[in-house]
């Protein structure tokens, strides 16, 4: 089910795939290595899936934005923010919004001083 759902996913970030893709190979490799005693059919099934599922997530965050660190002075308003880093979006306040939620600001007028953003 895992393999399945992976495949339908759309990612914020480019970070958010690999962080999630990490997660899958390990938790397919556990499994994989659980079938070490038993048929190997299991084994190769386990496998196939284990790559059609990181391949899936890969080609889902190939062309996401990264997640980059950023600092200001002291806490500015989303708004302001996303007009400084993304001008020419048409859509400023998604872009504000996606940034309060991102940093946890308690209020978009004061996004802390230090967080991460997308880097376009």
């Amino acid at each position: 089910e895992i393999a399945r759902q992976s495949a339908r996913l759309e990612f914020a970030s480019y970070d958010e795939a690999v962080a999630l893709r990490t997660r899958l190979a390990d938790a397919f490799d556990a499994e994989i290595d659980a079938t070490a005693g038993t048929e190997g059919a299991a084994r190769v099934v386990l496998q196939d899936l284990q790559s059609t599922a990181i391949n899936a997530v890969s080609d889902a965050g190939a062309d996401k934005a990264r997640l980059v660190d950023y600092a200001v002075n002291r806490p500015q308003p989303a708004k302001r923010l996303a007009q400084l880093w993304y001008p020419d979006d048409g859509d400023l306040p998604a872009r504000a919004r996606e940034l309060v939620a991102r940093t946890g600001a308690v209020h978009p007028s004061f996004l802390p001083a230090q967080g991460e953003r997308l880097s376009f």
